[in-house]
């Protein structure tokens, strides 16, 4: 008998584009993701169990691009330290929704909505 298994055939992290190469725009799109990383890691520094992206491709549809926020903050995933770094995160792989996504407001956008109102 055949039996099919729908996640064999999704693209792994590895396989995916990590980034669209969209430069920040302002400083504070860097300085406030690196300093909650920096705040979570001497918080949380013995535990294991947390993942914090900054300006990472979220995959959550194969067939769809993926969602590039400043950063976001997942819990029950392992955290790496060698050569097994995330390119992306894939929600097919890691199982577990962001709990927390962060999007640091452009002057772009504040302008683009200046412009509509």
């Amino acid at each position: 008998m055949l039996e099919y298994n729908p996640s064999a055939c999704l693209p792994s992290s590895k396989e995916l584009p990590d980034s669209d190469d969209t430069p920040v725009d302002n400083q504070l799109q860097k300085s406030i993701p690196d300093l909650l990383r920096s705040v979570l890691a001497m918080a949380w520094a013995d535990r294991m169990d947390w993942f914090f992206g900054i300006r990472m491709g979220i995959y959550y549809d194969p067939n769809l691009p993926a969602i590039i926020p400043d950063a976001f903050l997942s819990l029950g995933v392992k955290r790496f330290y060698d050569e097994n770094l995330r390119p992306s995160y894939v929600l097919w792989e890691e199982k577990k929704l962001p709990i927390l996504v962060l999007e640091v407001v452009s002057q772009r956008m504040s302008e683009k909505s200046k412009l509509s109102c």
